[in-house]
């Protein structure tokens, strides 16, 4: 992140997404870039798209956007990797992600998504376009009665009024979000670890469909803000 900073700047000032979260989703998804895929994209695509499997219709649709890209920005389908499943790049978009999010932002006429600037821009694209507030907060943990939660439903698809969660109440009263509120449990050997996910939060569950990898995004997040913070004496903005 220090290394890039004047380019996190530039794509915080545009689409208002820290850079901690950028570092995170992309150290997630590709080890900072030292994990792009080792598979060839088209031969992954295809034998996925035609080889019997549950989900062949989703990857012909992806095998169709990967070729139309390919035209689009001019590349050739055979020289691409990509991950097992035909993802690409330092944030692992699928064709149709990249065709839709992705952004030439060093101007150099292509959006590559195994380029750094461009990847950056696209991931922070990614998460503008699905909604995300710039200067709000993510997610805070609460605390309730007992050692299990067993009230309301959990999850992304679930949202509720702070005022219908009666009995749950975050640790840190600074917390001053009154938006609708996602309930995140986290399962723990003893007990149910419980968090409140903000707007923010659920739009990074766009970029992977799961509570756990947004909560794995803004944990990682928060770790390098602080250790940016703490080395550098500021949280880059």
């Amino acid at each position: 992140m220090h290394d890039y900073r004047s380019l996190f700047k530039k794509v915080y000032h545009k689409y208002g997404v820290p850079p901690e979260y950028i570092t995170a989703i992309i150290g997630i998804e590709s080890y900072y870039g030292h994990n792009r895929g080792k598979f060839p994209a088209f031969d992954v695509l295809t034998t996925l798209a035609f080889e019997p499997n549950r989900r062949k219709k989703y990857f012909r649709y992806e095998l169709k956007n990967f070729l139309n890209l390919s035209k689009k920005e001019k590349f050739n389908p055979k020289n691409v990797k990509s991950s097992f499943a035909g993802a690409i790049g330092l944030g692992q978009f699928m064709p149709s992600s990249y065709d839709a999010f992705a952004v030439d932002f060093n101007k150099d006429g292509r959006r590559s998504m195994q380029t750094t600037s461009d990847a950056i821009a696209g991931i922070a694209n990614y998460f503008k376009k699905n909604g995300w507030r710039k200067g709000e907060t993510v997610a805070t943990r609460v605390s309730y009665q007992g050692d299990r939660y067993k009230g309301k439903e959990t999850g992304y698809k679930h949202k509720y009024s702070r005022a219908s969660l009666a009995g749950i109440a975050p640790k840190n009263a600074s917390w001053s979000y009154n938006k609708k509120v996602i309930l995140v449990k986290l399962d723990r050997y003893e007990y149910d670890e419980l968090w409140y996910g903000a707007k923010n939060f659920y739009v990074i569950t766009r970029y992977n469909h799961s509570s756990y990898y947004a909560m794995a995004v803004y944990q990682l997040a928060q770790k390098i803000k602080n250790s940016y913070k703490k080395t550098y004496g500021h949280i880059l903005r």
